[in-house]
């Protein structure tokens, strides 16, 4: 019975349901960046001569620009691989490139940028101490939507020891005055309240620099639609 056998290459395990980010994963593995980008209905603008890089379709690509400790947590969560966002833009961005990426939600939009941030991090960050300046700011609409930042930034950030704090109004500003005079390597921030603490000198955004800072922005900067 056992050899029934393993005619679909899967060695047994169950093979991922159709239309699935796992079976489009695999699927994605043989196809040129091309067939991958119309296969996912992405578009992406280029303004420059820089070439385009390819999508990091696997994990196993991903490790050649980010950390094991960076992508390790997102497969051990059960992700089987990038979504297209996620593999669109991420080559693009850990080359210190601008980017703007469109995509609906639940598309992986969030750690498509928080992961270059984390790399960007570990290249400019001195060692923590308590005081330090945030480096990086992403600033959300709503107090859900930055909150939901940050639980991804806490939870994938976790390894790389990110230190994060969430700035919302309708709760307590001492307590969140207390996280940023601790130090946090990232601020996650609705623009009212971030508006008020700066008001207060009670926040310090004087050192953020954006990871994707290019020397030239109409030279190098990117639109990756997902449609």
């Amino acid at each position: 019975m056992g050899d029934e056998d393993d005619e679909d290459g899967t060695g047994g395990k169950p093979k991922p349901a159709e239309g699935s980010l796992a079976a489009m994963t695999l699927a994605s593995e043989s196809m040129s960046p091309q067939e991958y980008r119309t296969a996912h209905s992405i578009k992406v603008i280029g303004m420059g001569s820089e070439p385009l890089p390819d999508p990091a379709t696997t994990w196993t690509t991903c490790r050649s620009f980010f950390e094991a400790k960076l992508v390790d947590p997102l497969a051990a969560a059960g992700f089987a691989g990038p979504s297209p966002i996620q593999a669109c833009a991420w080559p693009i961005a850990v080359q210190g490139r601008d980017l703007i990426a469109v995509a609906k939600t639940g598309s992986g939009k969030t750690l498509g940028f928080l992961l270059p941030g984390f790399k960007h991090l570990a290249a400019v960050r001195p060692q923590a101490y308590r005081g330090d300046a945030p480096k990086i700011l992403v600033l959300a609409p709503t107090r859900e939507l930055a909150v939901q930042i940050q639980t991804d930034c806490a939870k994938f950030g976790k390894t790389a020891r990110v230190r994060s704090v969430c700035l919302f109004g309708g709760a307590p500003k001492s307590q969140q005055i207390r996280e940023l005079q601790n130090g946090v390597d990232v601020v996650v921030a609705t623009p009212g309240r971030l508006n008020d603490l700066l008001e207060m000198r009670k926040a310090n955004v004087s050192e953020v620099n954006c990871p994707f800072t290019s020397p030239n922005f109409f030279a190098t900067s990117y639109l990756i639609e997902e449609r």
